[in-house]
């Protein structure tokens, strides 16, 4: 006998991993999958803390983008059969040039 599981999308990926049992860890989409993930530690925090700020120093000052840090959610991937990927980011960097443009946005 087969049994069926259904996937979570992206959409609905933010509910899911603000219940209750979600509390005490991290939570990503993988593919559809719910992934949990210890939290991070003091090491963790100073390293992705002096890469930011190494990062977004450089980008500022050549006016090249935007920096983002604190495990900033992004949609990876949407899959037609709601197998979606969303990760929290430690580090992200959006160049100016690759953003779409948001005053031509409703």
């Amino acid at each position: 006998m087969a049994v069926l599981t259904q996937s979570v999308t992206a959409d609905a990926f933010l509910d899911v991993a603000n219940l209750p049992e979600y509390a005490d860890c991290a939570v990503e989409l993988v593919e559809g999958e719910i992934v949990t993930m210890p939290l991070t530690n003091n090491q963790h925090g100073e390293i992705v803390g002096e890469l930011y700020y190494l990062i977004s120093s450089f980008a500022r000052q050549h006016n090249l983008g935007r920096t983002l840090v604190g495990d900033t959610g992004f949609i990876l991937e949407r899959n037609p059969y709601g197998r979606d990927t969303a990760r929290g980011i430690d580090i992200a960097f959006i160049s100016k040039a690759e953003r779409p443009n948001r005053s031509r946005q409703p």
